[in-house]
């Protein structure tokens, strides 16, 4: 199924959908700064949420939905846009992309 939506409407949508990812790797990292063991770090991190993301691989799942919808949108963004809002969408590409691909390994 085709969407048609204007490339800066692309571009707004992959930027929405990676700023969840972007908040969720933000938390981890402040998490890391705040605990002194794996463990109390984990345990900061997941208390940092609401209840039903608490699981496991629950973040990453949901980080790795909105990354992919993020990337389609900015593919889609490239190839309507001139400009600064394409240079915009290739850089949302790059960090989706790349952020995609460690939220992907991380579950290996």
């Amino acid at each position: 199924m085709k969407i048609n939506i204007s490339g800066r409407m692309s571009l707004l949508l992959s930027a929405v959908f990676l700023i969840v990812p972007v908040i969720i790797y933000a938390v981890w990292l402040w998490a890391i700064e705040q605990g002194n063991d794996h463990n109390e770090r984990v345990e900061i991190f997941q208390q940092s949420f609401p209840s039903f993301l608490q699981g496991r691989f629950t973040t990453t799942y949901l980080s790795i939905v909105l990354l992919a919808g993020s990337v389609y949108f900015s593919i889609e963004a490239v190839k309507y846009t001139k400009g600064i809002p394409k240079a915009l969408s290739f850089f949302v590409l790059i960090v989706g992309g790349l952020l995609l691909f460690l939220n992907v390994f991380s579950l290996m």
